[in-house]
């Protein structure tokens, strides 16, 4: 049944080819726009009829007719410009414009299937809450302008630009929509009357001469839908102000400088009233004229913004950028980056390529110095608090010991005993400790005592000689002190060793993440205690 406020409009169940009639979404001067289901690819979509009510009206076949013989060639010439526009609209892939997917002839007339937009057109928004603050507004004016100059480019414009045809999106973005009274703005001498829309119009578009109109006819309907965002209610018509303007000499429209004061900054509100110039040469002429006066107004209101407020200066990157990419990561922040990387990965490998090679002798009489230390290295491999109470003497014997260092030379100082633990793995080499002692020099018949795991009791006494290669004596500890040696590298016993593997995993494990911080974090105790 046709619903008694579209009375010229299809039925709901009515088909055409394959789409069903769901509903009337809205009826304009030159068609009927519906929505309807595809079965074939079960989606909804909007369909608009080329139905203009003052030339033609609806017969009982659903066919469309002119209303008189006179009227026969207006609607032949419209119908063919219906047609070839939405060819050429269906060409536009642009995010902001509504998408066409296909266009097709029936009932006398022409239909246009295009993508059903989910979300709420900008007329009820601003109707809800008033007004749009300046930074809201311009993001989403930026988008539209975008779109409207790839139509622009074409040839063709838009001339219906109102907040009814303008959909924002459930993820907020907005899109144009009806492109039912789009047309050839250039080289075109027909006239045809059509409906505008009050306050959104300008004077140019009720003469209905083509020569007339261009980019700027466009961009006067963008102006007063900003006019109305900005202060709550549309300007006055066109027409009306130009018979103010032939009366009293003077602007009967209140100026968007006046009414968006002290809330809009003076560059976006003297951009607006630029578009709403009564004279189409006294506006801009191209969107990129106009777009440029919209982007130094919001630069100079986020110049004029406190700096705490992030938001602004984040609009602000957006729209100078453009449709350019993401905000690339700062390059000092890359540059630390990739440097802490490199010197991870070096010391991982240089590690590893050490545990290849093996370990470089445990001592030499060259490295040994001739008075011990007093101050105590910043890595101690094994303290004396971690050595168990008592070691017999029998247990010291039969503790494993590497072969004997090459022969000592004499030395007045005291010498230092070198303390062997065996390693439990055959391919790692044994942890050694250096320790200076109060016992007397080695000969080269000598060989290094097994290491002590703690000092022997008080009656124990201390040999005058050093003991035989196959049982070597224990070694008293009242003087011992840990030696640090530059020219050689500290051993850590099995613990530490463990320790400093289970850290470099867990480096290694942050690099393959990607995360280069946290594996210099995890690495920074080892490189401070000398560790390769």
């Amino acid at each position: 049944m046709t619903d008694g406020a579209f009375p010229d409009a299809l039925p709901a169940g009515h088909r055409l080819h394959w789409y069903v009639i769901e509903q009337v979404l809205g009826q304009g001067g030159f068609g009927i726009t519906y929505l309807a289901h595809d079965p074939n690819l079960d989606r909804r979509v909007a369909i608009k009829e080329y139905m203009p009510t003052e030339v033609a009206r609806r017969r009982a076949d659903a066919s469309a007719r002119p209303r008189t013989g006179t009227h026969a060639e207006r609607y032949a010439w419209g119908l063919e410009r219906f047609l070839s526009e939405a060819r050429t609209l269906a060409r536009f892939d642009h995010p902001n414009i509504v998408r066409v997917h296909s266009v097709f002839e029936a009932n006398n007339t022409a239909y246009m299937v295009m993508r059903f937009e989910e979300g709420e057109d900008l007329a009820t928004l601003l109707e809800r809450r008033g007004s749009f603050p300046e930074l809201e507004l311009v993001d989403c004016l930026m988008p539209i302008l975008d779109g409207l100059e790839l139509v622009h480019a074409s040839g063709f414009i838009h001339r219906d630009i109102k907040p009814e045809n303008i959909y924002v999106r459930q993820d907020g973005s907005p899109v144009l929509l009806d492109f039912g009274s789009a047309r050839q703005s250039f080289g075109s001498a027909k006239t045809m009357t059509i409906l505008v829309a009050p306050g959104y119009a300008p004077l140019e578009q009720y003469h209905g001469d083509a020569t007339s109109q261009g980019p700027w006819t466009d961009i006067y309907g963008l102006g007063a839908t900003c006019y109305r965002a900005i202060a709550g209610r549309a300007p006055l018509d066109s027409v009306a102000r130009a018979k103010g303007v032939l009366g009293s000499s003077r602007e009967i429209l209140q100026s968007a400088l006046e009414a968006g004061r002290g809330r809009y900054s003076d560059q976006l509100l003297a951009a607006v009233d630029h578009a709403l110039q009564l004279n189409e040469r006294d506006r801009p002429q191209r969107i990129a004229d106009w777009r440029r006066e919209i982007v130094g107004a919001v630069t100079a209101a986020a110049a004029s913004a406190p700096p705490a407020d992030q938001s602004s200066e984040l609009h602000v990157s957006v729209v100078m950028t453009e449709k350019k990419g993401r905000p690339s990561m700062p390059r000092a922040a890359l540059a630390w980056a990739a440097a802490v990387f490199a010197c991870v990965v070096v010391g991982i490998a240089t590690y590893y390529l050490g545990m290849q090679r093996g370990a470089p002798a445990a001592s030499t009489s060259a490295g040994l110095p001739a008075a011990v230390p007093t101050a105590l290295p910043a890595v101690v491999p094994t303290t004396v608090a971690q050595l168990p109470a008592a070691m017999p003497p029998a247990a010291a014997a039969s503790t494993p010991v590497p072969a004997a260092p090459p022969p000592l030379a004499a030395a007045s100082a005291p010498p230092t005993v070198v303390v062997a633990t065996a390693a439990p793995n055959p391919g790692i080499p044994p942890t050694v400790e250096r320790k200076a002692t109060t016992v007397p020099a080695r000969t080269a018949d000598s060989t290094p005592p097994a290491r002590i795991a703690s000092p022997p009791p008080p009656d124990m006494a201390a040999p005058s000689s050093p003991a035989p290669r196959t049982s070597p004596p224990p070694v008293p500890l009242a003087a011992v002190a840990t030696l640090a040696t530059a020219p050689e590298p500290v051993r850590e016993d099995a613990a530490l060793r463990q320790q400093r593997d289970e850290s470099l995993d867990a480096a290694e494990a942050a690099l393959r993440r990607g995360d280069a911080a946290a594996a210099a974090k995890i690495l920074a105790p080892l490189a401070a205690a000398g560790v390769p």
